[in-house]
């Protein structure tokens, strides 16, 4: 099969050769031989005016003519970006359709149908090619065999299967059968321990730092006494991080063993609704708020 490659006869030289431009097989050959012997020709099969869409439709053109039907339409595609000519959709179409790609082949010559508008001649040809490709379609789609598994036999006869698998679940560790929620709460629990952690360390340097600063100022009047200030402040400082981190590990250790609690024990036990443990901080406050889904 060829693509119809038709144009004026200022374009002449860049066209298939006239035997060949429209050679159809059955069911539509009567129409194509018309468009073919059809004079002047149709401006919808006009060839596009730009150099590098025509290189394009050219590089397609040989493709389709080996059967290398992607690289025939990845060209045909480049054409079409830069140049709107209704060509590039048919032959667009006439790649997919000999691909037996119909859907897409339907679509491109849908298009050309819109954009292209072409005379009775080769409306009939188009119409022809998508009805035909509709038939081969809902044909198909008539002869496919049933989806889902094949029913048993109704006249005793065990159907027979595959080897079943022994159930899994008894050879998972624990911890493979645990709730997300539960998942979950073991994370929160070592964040919090973490941050208990970095408490315990804000509050050491903050004790060190008083002890400094009460070494400076052993005596009255205290001689280093902007030292020993300086000290004090990165006490101060050093002791609310502490109080913060240990009611931040706090919250959080509370909250892992509460969403431990509300879920359920493995993925085969839920829990009866979905509890959230969130906690909020800020400068002045530290707290959890607990919320469930049922």
């Amino acid at each position: 099969m060829h693509l119809a490659f038709v144009t004026t006869a200022a374009s002449a030289a860049w066209m298939a050769s006239p035997s060949s431009a429209f050679a159809e097989g059955p069911p539509c050959a009567a129409e194509a031989q018309v468009v073919k012997d059809m004079s002047p020709r149709d401006p919808a099969l006009d060839y596009p005016k730009s150099d590098a869409a025509r290189e394009n439709l050219e590089q397609g053109k040989r493709a389709f003519g080996v059967g290398e039907y992607d690289q025939a339409i990845e060209a045909y595609t480049a054409a079409g970006l830069v140049d709107g000519a209704p060509l590039i959709l048919y032959n667009l179409g006439q790649v997919y359709r000999a691909a037996k790609d119909y859907e897409k082949a339907i679509r491109q010559y849908q298009l050309f149908l819109e954009r292209g508008k072409p005379g009775v001649e080769v409306r009939a040809l188009v119409e022809c090619h998508i009805a035909t490709m509709r038939s081969e379609l809902d044909h198909a789609a008539s002869t496919a065999p049933p989806s889902g598994p094949a029913p048993d036999g109704g006249d005793g006869e065990v159907q027979e299967h595959g080897p079943v698998a022994a159930p899994t679940n008894a050879a998972r560790s624990p911890s493979s059968t645990w709730t997300t929620g539960r998942k979950v709460a073991i994370g929160v629990g070592i964040a919090g321990a973490a941050v208990l952690g970095t408490g315990i360390v804000f509050g050491v340097q903050s004790q060190g730092y008083k002890d400094d600063a009460a070494q400076l100022c052993m005596s009255s009047p205290c001689a280093r006494a902007e030292e020993a200030n300086a000290l004090s402040d990165k006490a101060s400082d050093r002791a609310t991080l502490a109080n913060l981190s240990y009611g931040v590990g706090a919250a959080f250790v509370v909250g892992s063993v509460v969403t431990w609690y509300l879920s359920g024990a493995s993925e085969s036990e839920p829990a009866d609704g979905l509890a959230r443990i969130t906690p909020h901080l800020s400068s002045t406050f530290v707290g959890l708020s607990y919320s469930r889904e049922f």
